[in-house]
């Protein structure tokens, strides 16, 4: 019973769960700011990674509990830098947020650069925040890997790294815990490859092309029952039980039809439908909402679209709409999102509505 007692206290020691000061809550923007502390965009060897775990704070120790750095193969088609591993030098670094294990490793390239390799675990719950964190952050879509074990790998490209390098984020999620009762954990690695470019592993696509891409296959035909068959032929889709139906359909009529759906591909993202009969006419809206974007880019793609046409602009208090126009189609599309600076976790919203236009003439407007 002595063992097992100093095998627990070890096991909470390591978690910092013995101190008597609480952890608070770890956010993303928390997280992602000691991340880059501890693994500096600019670092071009895994020594200026040391040298920054020192500069944070770390202190170096020897491996501990295999649970909390346990190794995965690289998934199949994936890069052999995807792979969660140990390393044989951990740096502890804990704070008020969480306790951090830290490592980095470095590899000579074909090209005659090298791949450096940091990578910072945590016990969190908060895992599914951190998928539209990094791919706010790196500017691109995962490619997502589920593994039998419950662990998933998500690969972004760093479109923002330096360009005298290729950056990629790696995120493990849904990793055991490291200790009996503690939550399970959250690795993130940075990769940063020198020396003359090297082609991408896999093809990442841009959150914001995504989005006008998934408006254009899923919004082409708005109608209630072309909407559904297409989540239904997909087979990622199912209905959202909380949400409420559209605001702008309230205003417009008597509704008709209303779902949305929770829609999983790379990300997770919601689809919507509705149906308004109004009696001067009948409106088909058909909304793709995403999160883990900047506006500006979304913007830049909607201006890019040569079908549409940017018609009018409107901020209110809260809510910042952009309307675009295809008159050939009788066609509206809001693009809407919150007010103030970009956030990992805001909402914009592609609302393509049929049937507008004419009911705005019916009413006299234009």
């Amino acid at each position: 019973m002595r063992i097992l007692g100093v095998l627990g206290c070890i096991a909470l020691l390591v978690m910092s769960a013995c101190e008597s000061k609480p952890k608070k809550p770890l956010s993303g923007t928390v997280f992602m700011d000691e991340f880059h502390a501890l693994c500096p965009h600019d670092m071009r060897s895994a020594n200026e990674a040391r040298q920054a775990f020192v500069a944070a704070g770390a202190k170096e120790s020897r491996p501990i509990i295999g649970a909390f750095v346990q190794t995965h193969d690289p998934a199949p088609n994936m890069p052999a830098f995807t792979r969660l591993e140990r390393g044989e030098t951990q740096w502890r670094y804990d704070n008020d947020y969480a306790f951090h294990i830290a490592t980095v490793a470095e590899t000579r390239l074909p090209n005659g650069g090298v791949e450096i390799r940091c990578k910072v675990q945590v016990p969190t719950g908060q895992g599914e925040f951190f998928d539209f964190l990094v791919q706010y952050v790196s500017g691109s879509l995962p490619v997502n890997v589920a593994f039998e074990d419950g662990a998933r790998m998500l690969l972004y490209k760093d479109r923002h790294a330096a360009k005298d390098v290729s950056g990629y984020y790696v995120l493990w999620r849904g990793l055991p815990a490291a200790a009996w009762g503690a939550k399970p954990s959250l690795a993130l690695i940075y990769v940063v490859r020198t020396g003359p470019p090297l082609p991408d592993p896999v093809t990442f696509l841009s959150p914001a092309t995504t989005a006008v891409a998934r408006m254009d296959r899923y919004c082409g035909d708005t109608a209630y029952e072309a909407v559904s068959a297409k989540v239904a032929e997909a087979g990622n889709g199912r209905p959202d039980p909380t949400a409420e139906g559209s605001k702008s359909a309230k205003r417009l009529g008597e509704r008709k039809f209303d779902t949305t759906w929770i829609m999983t591909d790379a990300d997770e993202w919601r689809l919507h439908a509705s149906r308004v009969v109004n009696p001067m006419a009948t409106v088909d809206e058909c909304s793709v909402r995403m999160a883990g974007m900047e506006t500006a880019s979304m913007i830049g793609a909607l201006l890019d679209d040569k079908g549409l046409a940017l018609h009018a602009e409107k901020t209110s208090r809260t809510k910042r709409t952009l309307e675009f126009r295809d008159e050939k189609r009788d066609r509206m599309i809001l693009y809407q999102v919150e007010t103030g600076p970009d956030d990992p976790m805001k909402s914009h919203d592609l609302i393509v509505m049929d049937g507008a236009l004419s009911l705005l003439k019916a009413y006299g407007r234009s």
